[in-house]
């Protein structure tokens, strides 16, 4: 998908076996999903670039690439009117956006402003998460900003900005968790 106007309606769900290549560009993506179903779930054998797009009023995200594809995800904007669900004692939710990267291919997530909601990176090793030039840090700040890593080794987590701020009840307050990596 190659957009530089409005869309909705997307279609938020690739077939099984997909092994095409993900495209979204300049891209304002709305209104995909719910509180309760996924806004987009891609899993692909192609390569998963995400780049300079805004992701609003749109249910939880994730993108799975495998065998050697790519996994690029920059410069985009997760804004805190997304469709996830708080709840005080589950840390492990609301996930906003989740990247699967079981993949021999590059693995990169820079520049990206979340204002609600986890990073949830699985799988794969080698991430480039954020860096050390200016823009190339992730922002994750408000309710939930948590990245959180899951059986990922060898990754390098450079030049972001967390800042948990969640006001609804209890919390756990932590921004950066690793679990098997």
């Amino acid at each position: 998908v190659r957009q530089d106007h409005h869309r909705q309606g997307l279609q938020g769900h690739g077939r099984p076996g997909y092994t095409g290549r993900v495209l979204i560009e300049r891209a304002f993506v709305t209104g995909l999903g719910s509180f309760d179903a996924q806004g987009i779930n891609v899993a692909t054998s192609g390569a998963v670039v995400i780049r300079n797009s805004v992701f609003e009023a749109t249910g939880a995200m994730r993108f799975s690439a495998q065998g050697a594809a790519t996994l690029e995800v920059r410069n985009n904007e997760l804004r805190a009117n997304n469709l996830v669900t708080y709840v005080a004692s589950n840390p492990d939710v609301p996930v906003a956006l989740e990247l699967n990267g079981i993949t021999t291919g590059t693995k990169v997530v820079q520049g990206n402003r979340i204002a609600a909601g986890m990073l949830l990176v699985k799988g794969g090793n080698g991430w480039q998460l954020g860096g050390l030039n200016a823009g190339e840090g992730n922002v994750l700040m408000g309710p939930r900003a948590v990245l959180e890593l899951y059986n990922s080794a060898g990754n390098k987590i450079q030049g972001n900005y967390l800042r948990h701020d969640y006001h609804g009840g209890f919390s756990q307050g932590f921004n950066l968790y690793a679990q098997g990596s």
